[in-house]
C-alpha cells in the first residue's frame, strides 16, 4: 500500500543518515518522488543560468528532488525569527513571493538545487544555519494530507 507521511517523520531518520527501510523491513521501501513539472521547471531554472552547477538528472527514478527558494523571500518564524522558505514547486513560490510584494511587480529570482544536496550541506556546512530554513510542502500534498485525513476520520 501508499500512504503519506510528513517529510520529517522520515526523510532524516532514513534517506539523509543512508538508512534503508528495506533492510529492517523486508517488501518495504520509500521514496521521495518529485513531481514532473517541478522537474520541468528545475530544468528550465538551470537552462537559464549558465553559471549554475547541474543537478543530478532529476527523474522519478533516481529520486532527485528540486526545491526552489527566492534569497530575498522572508517568513517569520514561530520565535520571531525571519526564516527561508525552501519550496517544492515554483508555483507555490510564486504565489507566496506574489502576496509578500502585494502587486509592486517584483519578479521572483528563483534557485533551485536538489532536495539531497541541501540536506547534505545542512548537515556539513557550519555557515549554513539550518534554523533559518523552513520547509514548505506543496499545496498539491496538502490537499492530499488534508483529505486523507478527513476521510480517516
Amino acid at each position: 500500500s501508499i500512504r503519506s507521511l510528513p517529510l520529517d517523520g522520515v526523510y532524516f531518520q532514513f534517506v539523509a543518515s543512508k538508512f534503508s527501510i528495506s533492510s529492517q523491513s523486508p517488501g518495504r521501501s520509500f521514496r521521495v518522488v518529485p513531481s514532473p513539472k517541478a522537474v520541468a521547471a528545475a530544468k528550465a531554472l538551470l537552462a537559464k543560468d549558465k553559471g549554475a552547477k547541474d543537478l543530478p538528472e532529476l527523474n522519478a527514478l533516481n529520486g532527485g528532488v528540486p526545491v526552489f527558494v527566492e534569497p530575498t523571500l522572508q517568513l517569520r518564524g514561530s520565535g520571531g525569527s525571519d526564516q527561508l522558505p525552501v519550496f517544492f514547486t515554483t508555483d507555490d513560490l510564486e504565489a507566496t513571493f506574489e502576496r509578500a510584494v502585494q502587486g509592486t511587480g517584483a519578479k521572483p529570482q528563483i534557485r533551485v538545487t536538489d532536495l539531497q544536496t541541501l540536506i547534505t550541506r545542512m548537515q556539513t556546512d557550519q555557515t549554513l544555519n539550518s534554523e533559518e530554513l523552513v520547509f514548505v510542502p506543496s499545496s498539491t500534498a496538502m490537499a492530499v494530507a488534508e483529505a486523507s485525513a478527513r476521510a480517516q476520520a
